[in-house]
């Protein structure tokens, strides 16, 4: 029998709630037909549940409350489009479990540029038993890694616990790089954990910084629901940009291949090279490839005045 060739290919996993978007909902607590607590989302991932206690998840179904209230987190939203784009198996996997209008909860996304066909989300909240959270999410991420020969594993999640049972998962998966970044909630990532056999986590700690998703939208959105919330699964996900490289933007590759600096780029764009930093500033708001070149140009202006 032919043995399978281990084909490079990057599984990116971004939680949703204070990674993605920020919201309000709340899990309430119920001991005795009673609620006893209500949690917010970040509390909700570090509470353990006592005897007699159990969750309910009643208001996390409400899709038109997720999709009013919702508020984006602008450089996660960011990275999560520009690993779609550089072709990354991207998915999300939230402790939330099934919405009440499927389609309202797919818009919150679409609404801020996210094709759904690219990504595909999986629902924690679903899975039966008193387990925490982050037992749940590895589960469905072990899942994943057996239907896939992944040499780099990427997670997103603002919740210690859920990247600290991530990484657990390095040792089951020897020929696959694990990479946790914490997100705050200002939506900087900062490295968690990096498989790196050269230096310990304490000497990357050291002389880490945040990172920054690429700024404004990629070639695509992406958003996808998985089992009946967008398109089926797909395997077609060779290739890209690893998302937890720990790599500073100057030296990023943007969607389609090239740098911002690259020679004749921002002419090529309409950008204007002699434009002040102010008015960069707006031409990046606009986003694409011209947005993109329109922000570095800004940095490096703004970065030369400094330094006079």
């Amino acid at each position: 029998m032919r043995v399978q060739e281990f084909t490079p290919r990057k599984l990116v996993i971004f939680d949703i709630d204070d990674t993605l978007v920020h919201t309000q909902t709340k899990v309430h607590v119920v001991k005795d037909r009673r609620v006893i607590n209500s949690l917010n989302s970040h509390n909700f991932t570090h509470y353990k549940l006592q005897d007699g206690e159990k969750f309910d998840f009643g208001d996390f179904a409400n899709a038109k409350e997720f999709f009013n209230n919702a508020k984006p987190i602008i450089p996660m939203l960011n990275q999560l489009k520009n690993d779609i784009a550089t072709g990354n198996k991207v998915v999300m996997v939230t402790a939330r479990a099934d919405f009440d209008d499927r389609e309202l909860f797919l818009d919150t996304f679409r609404k801020y540029g996210v094709d759904m066909g690219k990504v595909h989300v999986y629902r924690a909240g679903n899975m039966q038993g008193k387990m925490q959270t982050e037992e749940k999410k590895k589960i469905i991420i072990r899942d994943l890694l057996n239907k896939g020969n992944y040499t780099k594993a990427i997670m997103y999640d603002d919740a210690v616990p859920n990247l600290e049972s991530f990484v657990e998962l390095k040792d089951e998966y020897p020929q696959t790089k694990f990479y946790a970044w914490q997100v705050s909630l200002e939506g900087e990532a900062s490295e968690y954990h990096r498989t790196n056999e050269d230096q310990t986590l304490e000497e990357r700690k050291k002389k880490r910084k945040p990172r920054r998703a690429a700024y404004g939208p990629s070639l695509y959105g992406g958003y996808g629901y998985f089992s009946n919330y967008g398109n089926s699964d797909s395997s077609g996900d060779a290739g890209g940009g690893d998302g937890g490289g720990g790599e500073s933007i100057k030296n990023e590759n943007f969607a389609d291949g090239k740098n911002p600096q690259d020679k004749g780029d921002a002419k090529r764009h309409g950008v204007n090279t002699k434009a002040s930093v102010s008015s960069l500033r707006k031409t990046a708001k606009q986003g694409g490839r011209k947005g993109q070149l329109a922000h570095w140009l800004a940095n490096m202006k703004a970065g030369r005045a400094k330094k006079k």
